[in-house]
């Protein structure tokens, strides 16, 4: 019985340390680069796509493995936002000067 708790317990900091370590220490801080979708090409949007994807999914696994304070997992959550919109908005441009090229 005297060995069963530190046994427990090791088991338990092994499965605490572990679930820490894929756990990213620190919100992404470079923003991905957004072209203008006025003058961008397929492959910029197609990029930019990938990179505005990976990261907020790093943004996300940041913010639920975190116990943060409410006011601050709003603000990373809204700069996640912002970035996602300002890339919908270029889409969108490059999409309407599609559409316009191809006289649809």
């Amino acid at each position: 019985m005297k060995l069963a708790k530190p046994l427990l317990f090791g088991a338990a900091l092994a499965l605490a340390a572990q679930a820490n370590a894929e756990c990213p220490q620190t919100m992404p801080a470079a923003q991905p680069v957004i072209p203008d979708g006025a003058r961008a090409n397929e492959e910029a949007m197609l990029s930019a796509q990938a990179a505005v994807n990976a990261y907020i999914a790093d943004g996300d696994a940041f913010l639920a493995c975190r116990d943060l304070h409410p006011m601050l997992y709003n603000r990373l959550r809204s700069k996640l936002v912002k970035v996602a919109t300002a890339y919908n908005r270029e889409l969108d441009t490059y999409l309407d000067r599609a559409e316009l090229v191809a006289g649809r």
